[in-house]
C-alpha cells in the first residue's frame, strides 16, 4: 500500500527531473573571433528544446544592450550539447560532428570576459519565458533575474571563457570557471556524473541482486532512492514517471531497497536467493542521487525478468 508520503515524495522529485536537466554549460567571448553560448542536457533523458529561448546582454555605454534567441526544433540527449554562435555563418567555432549549432541572429554584446570591466549576463528560459538557468559576470546593468531563474553572486573571470566545473548545480559562483582553453560542443572536464543500477539472477530461481554505483566521481555515503516496478512497459522505460510505473513505490524485498545510503566507496548492492521473489516476475528500476536537496544523478532505466 501506498501511503500519503510516498505519493508526496513522487511529486516532489518529478519536477525536479523535469526543470533540472538543462543548464547553461560553457561561455566564450574570444576578442579574435567570435563569442558563442553552450547549452547541456544534464538530465536522463531526451528534452525537446522547440520555443526555449537564450537570452544574453552586456552594458554598452550607460544603456543595457541584449539579443534572444529562440531555439527550433532540437532535441538534446543526455549530456548533449548545443552551441549558438555570433558567427553569421555559425563556422565559429568548430565543434565536433553532429552537434547543432546556429547563428544567434546578432552580435553578443559583451566584450572580453577578463578585460577590467567586462560585464554580462545569460538567461536560459523555457518556451513560456520562465527563467531556467541563469549566470552573470562583471557588474551588468541589468541581471534578467525577473525571469525567475536564481543565482547568487558575480562571476570575476581570468580568462575569456567560463566553463560549469561540474554536474551539481548551486546556482552560485563556485558552479563555474575560467579557462584560455574552451571545449565548444563537448561535455567540461569532471561534468560526468554516472549513477548505474543493473540486476542479474539466475533465471528460473526467483533469485536477485541489485547493485548501484557510482562513479566520475564517485559519492561515498551518498543517498539514493531506487524507484522500482513491476509492469512491464514496451519499449522498456517508456511508462509514466520515466518509466517506472504507478507501483514505482513498492518494496520488492525485505529491508529498505526504496531510499539508502551507499558504501565509503559510493557503491551498494543487495541480495536475495532462490525464491525470494515469484519466477517470472517483471522489473524495472532507475536509481536516482539526492546530494543538497536536489535530484543531481539518475540512471538508465533496469529491466529484467526472472
Amino acid at each position: 500500500m501506498m501511503t500519503r508520503s510516498t505519493f508526496a515524495l513522487a511529486a516532489y522529485l518529478l519536477p525536479a527531473c523535469l526543470c533540472a536537466q538543462l543548464k547553461i554549460n560553457e561561455i566564450s567571448t574570444q576578442s579574435l573571433s567570435a563569442s558563442w553560448i553552450e547549452i547541456i542536457n544534464l538530465g536522463s533523458s531526451p528534452v525537446n528544446l522547440t520555443g526555449y529561448k537564450i537570452r544574453f546582454g552586456g552594458n554598452s555605454g550607460l544603456s543595457f544592450v541584449q539579443g534572444v534567441y529562440t531555439v527550433g526544433a532540437v532535441t538534446l540527449n543526455q549530456n548533449g550539447v548545443m552551441v549558438i554562435t555570433e558567427d553569421i555563418t555559425a563556422a565559429v567555432p568548430t565543434v565536433p560532428a553532429g552537434v547543432f549549432k546556429a547563428y544567434c541572429g546578432s552580435a553578443i554584446p559583451w566584450n572580453t570576459l577578463s578585460a577590467v570591466g567586462a560585464n554580462g549576463c545569460v538567461a536560459l528560459n523555457d518556451p513560456s519565458d520562465v527563467g531556467l538557468d541563469r549566470v552573470k559576470w562583471g557588474n551588468p546593468l541589468q541581471d534578467m533575474s525577473t525571469y525567475g531563474s536564481p543565482f547568487t553572486g558575480t562571476l570575476a573571470p581570468s580568462a575569456h571563457t567560463v566553463y560549469r566545473v561540474s554536474a551539481i548545480d548551486t546556482d552560485a559562483t563556485a558552479d563555474w570557471g575560467s579557462t584560455a582553453s574552451p571545449t565548444p560542443g563537448a561535455v567540461n572536464p569532471n561534468e560526468v556524473n554516472i549513477i548505474d543500477i543493473n540486476f542479474t539472477t539466475v533465471v528460473g530461481t526467483g533469485s536477485i541482486t541489485v547493485n548501484v554505483l557510482t562513479a566520475a566521481p564517485s559519492v561515498p555515503n551518498g543517498e539514493i532512492y531506487n524507484l522500482v516496478s513491476f509492469i512491464d512497459y514496451n519499449p522498456d522505460g517508456s511508462g509514466p514517471l520515466f518509466g517506472i510505473g504507478a507501483d514505482a513505490l513498492l518494496q520488492p524485498f525485505q529491508g529498505p531497497p526504496f531510499h539508502v545510503n551507499l558504501d565509503g566507496s559510493g557503491n551498494w548492492s543487495l541480495s536475495g536467493g532462490p525464491g525470494t521473489l515469484p519466477v517470472g516476475l517483471h522489473l524495472e528500476a532507475v536509481s536516482l542521487l539526492i546530494q543538497a536537496g536536489a535530484i543531481t544523478r539518475i540512471s538508465t532505466v533496469e529491466a529484467i525478468t526472472l
